[in-house]
């Protein structure tokens, strides 16, 4: 049974399943200072230009729908539910433009065979926002009220966390090139935002590959100064994922996270004022879990990787914050400042099934 979520209650802990006897509220032992329950949410982005919260979750049909909501947990509105102009599937992983008159959001492409064929049961996972395939990307006005087709992707392939530069006329993301293999094969993936006519398009496609095409990567962004991207590279069969910047003025590729086979860290962004990263990791976790994905917590640390800093102990038995079935501190969002963050924990749940909260933190460094 999934756990009740708390909207707009304070909490030092994330779910009100974590209390004490009686309703006694634990204080946790770390960076974090308190976590305010805001809503059912995965994958989020927040526009500093509106103070706005764009994110997805599943909506009536069990798909999974891109919504605009405030920080406050009100004003919440579905862009994409029932819309006509997309797909009735998954919408979802959405990024404000920098302006905040737009938002950029993958949409899976219904018509398109499932590859490997292998996959077809699992139709529903392998085609949510948060794994990618036969997602294409697409641009909406704020409102939802106009919506346009940038990528067309081939059956078996497709993309994954799509994000503006600063200026907000270039985007980098994730690109799925092929379905074979144990990890696949992608690439990152740079292009220009054009506008023709009022409409707009992706074009000066070109691919950064450190590694070559036979592994995974995750982009998760820009320095606030545009001169770098941040990204993961690394492999789901081995559960092994590292967090890197490359300096596009440079051309310097540096490992942040460097923790070798069988940790993973994902999800990291700048902060806005370019202080710190804050990032997900399985690092000192021994929770074990059986999806590709691992527990994970939030850790902070320099620019150049050094002072890394556990934020989070969810997964720590011996954590007042320890959730028992284990957790997963995912992506998200800085709000104004870098002590507070806008996150999607995903709570596995008795019955090994997930629940997806979104969730306002705040840190103390």
């Amino acid at each position: 049974m999934r756990q009740q979520w708390n909207g707009g209650v304070t909490l030092p802990l994330v779910i009100a399943g974590l209390l004490g006897a009686a309703g006694q509220i634990l204080t946790a032992q770390t960076h974090l200072i308190s976590s305010t329950i805001l809503n059912p949410g995965a994958r989020v982005d927040y526009s500093r230009t509106l103070g706005i919260l764009t994110y997805d979750k599943t909506g009536p049909d069990g798909f999974f729908d891109t919504y605009t909501m405030r920080p406050d947990g009100s004003n919440i509105r579905c862009l994409t539910c029932s819309n006509p102009l997309v797909t009735n599937a998954h919408n979802g992983n959405p990024v404000w433009h920098p302006n905040g008159k737009y938002i950029l959001f993958q949409a899976t492409d219904t018509s398109l065979d499932i590859l490997p064929s292998g996959w077809v049961p699992i139709t529903y996972r392998v085609t949510n926002p948060g794994y990618g395939t036969n997602n294409n990307l697409w641009l909406m006005t704020s409102d939802g009220s106009q919506m346009w087709k940038l990528t067309s992707v081939v059956a078996g392939q497709g993309l994954l966390h799509a994000h503006f530069n600063p200026s907000g006329n270039k985007i980098v993301f994730a690109r799925k090139i092929d379905y074979r293999g144990p990890d696949q094969q992608w690439t990152i993936t740079f292009a220009n935002l054009v506008w023709t006519n009022g409409v707009p398009s992706l074009t000066n496609y070109s691919n950064y590959q450190p590694f070559g095409t036979n592994t995974f990567y995750e982009t998760f962004g820009y320095s606030p100064d545009g001169s770098s991207i941040i990204f993961s590279q690394g492999a789901a069969s081995t559960q092994t994922l590292n967090v890197f910047t490359y300096n596009l003025v440079t051309g310097v590729l540096s490992n942040l996270t460097n923790t070798g086979t069988g940790v993973w860290n994902e999800h990291a962004h700048f902060a806005p004022d370019g202080s710190r990263i804050i990032y997900g990791s399985s690092a000192d976790i021994t929770i074990p879990r059986s999806y590709f994905v691992p527990f994970l917590d939030y850790w902070s640390m320099n620019l150049d990787g050094s002072n890394k800093v556990r934020l989070t102990y969810y997964n720590d038995p011996s954590a007042p914050e320890f959730y028992p079935f284990g957790l997963v501190a995912a992506d998200f969002d800085f709000g104004s400042t870098a002590t507070t963050i806008f996150g999607s924990l995903e709570q596995v749940q008795a019955d090994n099934s997930m629940f997806y909260a979104m969730a306002v933190l705040k840190f103390a460094y």
